[in-house]
């Protein structure tokens, strides 16, 4: 978890949704955790979303994006470029948003910068945004950038359920092609770091154990929040 997330989220309630209330059927390894980092909050540092070359188990499965949030391998539940133009990207989601322009290969991708399916110009690329310059910016620098798949993506390395952590890629080049509009637009290619789980291997997740857990922690929360709203709307009345 970040300082930047903390800032950002209802943390401490966020933790003991996790592991104080069992209605919710997280599985015990994440109750586990995050009954230890609600221990240490004040013992502990949150680690940095900026620490790219921070490798996560890269067996992991991530169900929904939150998980990835609250493992911090990724700082943003919606974005699909964390990072900052002073550091660099700390990571990426590959989802299928640009799937008539990227290209999904397991061991190297090539992922484009934002607006690229809506720029015109043949001359220039859309301008580039603080996401988009994080890219620049590690490729500059060479540090690693954690890529995490969603099963929105179309390519055969895709989960076919929730969002799996990939491991550490390195941006090694940026190109200028032309969208299908004629227009210019940024497209950087990643490749994967040597010494990790075989790409091969990781496409076997999520296992049918993980997609039933998953499936029964969103029934919960679904009831859950179902009635919290319409407890918050008597009160209201």
């Amino acid at each position: 978890m970040s300082p930047q997330l903390r800032k950002r989220s209802k943390i401490v309630l966020a933790l003991e949704d996790i592991y104080a209330k069992p209605n919710y059927h997280f599985p015990d390894v994440y109750m586990k955790k995050a009954r230890q980092l609600y221990e240490r909050w004040e013992a502990s540092g949150w680690k940095d979303e900026r620490e790219g070359d921070g490798a996560y188990d890269d067996q992991t499965h991530e169900q929904p994006s939150r998980l990835a949030l609250f493992q911090g391998a990724h700082g943003h539940q919606q974005a699909g470029i964390c990072g900052d133009e002073k550091s660099g990207a700390f990571s990426i989601v590959v989802s299928g948003q640009y799937e008539l322009l990227d290209t999904d290969r397991g061991t190297y991708l090539y992922y484009s910068g934002s607006g690229s399916v809506d720029n015109t110009d043949p001359r220039q690329p859309a301008p580039s945004t603080t996401a988009t310059m994080a890219l620049h910016t590690s490729l500059g620098n060479g540090c690693p950038v954690r890529v995490l798949r969603s099963s929105t993506g179309k390519s055969r390395y895709a989960p076919s359920f929730g969002m799996r952590y990939d491991g550490l890629y390195t941006v090694v080049s940026v190109s200028y092609p032309s969208n299908s509009k004629g227009g210019m637009y940024e497209q950087f290619k990643l490749e994967r770091n040597n010494g990790q789980t075989d790409i091969d291997m990781l496409v076997h997740s999520p296992s049918p154990v993980e997609i039933g857990q998953y499936q029964q922690i969103n029934r919960v929360n679904t009831a859950t929040w179902s009635r919290s709203s319409d407890h918050d709307s008597a009160m209201e009345e």
